[in-house]
């Protein structure tokens, strides 16, 4: 008489536990895959910004100048390491560019990473830009 109980009591508890777990783990998963994909875009924002800000230095103080490098290289170090294979192939051309002398173009790699970022966060892909705005301030 007890078996006739306890039977459907136990499989039920038993059900209910490998659910939690199940949903436990999935949900451990989820939030894990978008803490990497929200550092991992927060880092190419800023590869972008600082990628954007070095490719027009023209009048800038030797400071500003090797600054600006210094965050270009590892911008494009970060680009390399966590963008799509295509943005890692438009960085490693830039790094060759570069490399060769001056006047290497950062606009294809720009263009890759804003339209990938911004379909990453669900906004409208622009089409290809290539002004950008730098402001001359006075030292």
């Amino acid at each position: 008489m007890y078996s006739a109980v306890l039977i459907p009591i136990a499989s039920s508890l038993a059900g209910g536990i490998i659910v939690a777990l199940a949903n436990h783990f999935l949900t451990k998963n989820r939030d894990e895959r978008k803490r990497k994909d929200d550092i991992r875009t927060a880092y190419l924002i800023d590869a972008w910004k600082n990628i954007e800000k070095a490719s027009n230095l023209e009048g800038r103080s030797d400071e500003h100048i090797n600054s600006a490098y210094d965050k270009l290289e590892d911008s494009i170090a970060s680009v390399i390491l966590l963008g799509s294979k295509h943005e890692a192939e438009l960085a490693m051309q830039l790094a060759v560019d570069m490399s060769k002398g001056p006047g290497a173009d950062s606009t294809p790699l720009l263009n890759g990473l804003r339209g990938s970022l911004r379909a990453e966060l669900g906004l409208e892909v622009l089409d290809k830009m290539t002004v950008f705005v730098r402001m001359r301030r006075r030292d």
